[in-house]
């Protein structure tokens, strides 16, 4: 054979062995092979989309619902009512992976099928489906069923699920939605009074029934409390209408809404509730939120751009003016490095509570700074601060409320500037 010959061989000597390396490494192993076929079902959990639970005369019907690129489990039957997901998943996990101990030749009724009276049908996407029925305790351990017209006794791991009302199913959440999409928040009050906070620009805003910077931390904290805001019990035989205390109405960037009505609770460590047409306990939380007046929503800091955006700042102090720039994350000032905690130092004092929020301007200021920061969009804020008989003064460009400081803020301020004036970074000083 040529050297030709023998190099055609040896490829197709190496091909083929890649091929079966590719080809068995997709096969089972022997202990895979002999799990399977212990299962009694062949489907997989991500497969299914749909399963109803037959316990007697009541029933329940759960199906996996496609909500753009998100797949929600929902009670369909007999209420219309999101399903706790993970407790979903959970039982079909356990009964795709319902494992014989033995397969039986005993009668429906020697096994408790008729007597017990549950039943289980899931479906798959392409259509396939299964009917599991439930009989008595196997004596020494397991449970039989019934799968498709066979008998088996299987290992018990869904005593617990088929003990439940059909009623604890449904999800103890309460917003349909991440926290993190709330785009507007709305309390409305019996007397006719509303607070309505709506995000713009990044920001939230109160829009009514003035309008003003939210204050941050508050407003993440409410965000925060309706995101894991959840029902301590539902109160399926509560007739009566509920003495609603506000009504909180949540959107979310997708433009989605969400209604909450919310009353007092004869327990003290609860608040009654009504959404869904349903009636519940939910813990108290949100009562705090309920009872803060509008002046307590109000920013005590000034309209800044988020830190990790800043590209430039600009101070002005008369015909002096100095400029800082980030670049490649670092910052210079007037083309000279400088240390980030300088510059965070700064950041601080800008980003300072004041001692209160005015809505006039004093009639007599001294200007002392300008200072201006702009984005890494272009997007400049501007802030004025000026000194006051005892007090310094503080304007946000874009923002009518005023915000008083002590009189040392200017002082404080002076001293940081100072800083970024005569101190350069080691790196600048070596040679």
């Amino acid at each position: 054979m040529g050297k030709r010959g023998l190099a055609i061989l040896a490829i197709t000597v190496v091909l083929l062995l890649l091929f079966i390396w590719f080809y068995e490494r997709k096969l089972p192993s022997t202990d895979e092979l002999e799990e399977k076929k212990n299962l009694i079902l062949d489907l997989k959990a991500e497969d299914i989309d749909s399963i109803k639970l037959t316990k007697g005369k009541e029933f329940i019907q759960i199906n996996k619902i496609k909500k753009g690129e998100d797949e929600k489990w929902m009670i369909t039957k007999p209420l219309d009512y999101p399903a706790s997901g993970w407790e979903v998943d959970s039982f079909i996990n356990n009964i795709v992976n319902m494992r014989k101990i033995r397969e039986v030749e005993l009668s429906r009724g020697e096994i408790g099928i008729e007597e017990r009276n549950i039943t289980i049908t899931i479906s798959s996407k392409d259509g396939t489906q299964a009917t599991i029925r439930f009989g008595k305790k196997v004596p020494g351990g397991g449970i039989f069923v019934e799968v498709n017209g066979r008998k088996y006794a299987v290992e018990d791991t869904l005593s617990g699920d088929l003990e439940k009302d059909l009623k604890e199913w449904r999800s103890k959440d309460i917003l349909p939605f991440s926290s993190f999409e709330i785009a507007r928040i709305t309390f409305s009050f019996p007397n006719g009074n509303k607070i309505l906070l709506a995000k713009k620009d990044d920001k939230f805003w109160i829009e009514s029934p003035i309008t003003d910077l939210a204050d941050e931390d508050k407003v993440q904290s409410l965000k925060t409390t309706l995101g894991t805001l959840q029902v301590k019990e539902f109160l399926d035989n509560y007739k009566k209408e509920i003495a609603k205390v506000a009504t909180v109405e949540i959107v979310n960037d997708k433009n989605e809404s969400f209604t909450l009505e919310v009353a007092e609770s004869p327990k003290e460590e609860t608040l009654l509730a009504k959404f869904r047409n349903q009636v519940v306990e939910i813990p108290v939380d949100i009562k705090e939120f309920l009872e803060t007046p509008v002046e307590n929503w109000r920013s005590k800091k000034p309209l800044l751009p988020e830190r990790y955006s800043i590209s430039k700042i600009e101070i002005e102090k008369g015909e002096e003016k100095i400029s800082l720039v980030k670049k490649e994350n670092e910052w210079t000032i007037n083309n000279s490095k400088i240390e980030f905690s300088k510059v965070n130092e700064l950041l601080d004092k800008l980003e300072e509570e004041a001692l209160e929020i005015l809505d006039k301007e004093p009639k007599e200021l001294q200007q002392i700074y300008t200072i201006k920061l702009t984005d890494e969009e272009g997007k400049n804020f501007k802030l004025t601060i000026s000194k006051d008989t005892g007090y310094a003064i503080l304007k946000s460009e874009g923002r009518k409320a005023i915000l008083k400081y002590p009189a040392s803020y200017i002082q404080d301020l002076e001293k940081i500037i100072s800083k970024l004036e005569n101190n350069k970074s080691e790196n600048d000083k070596k040679p």
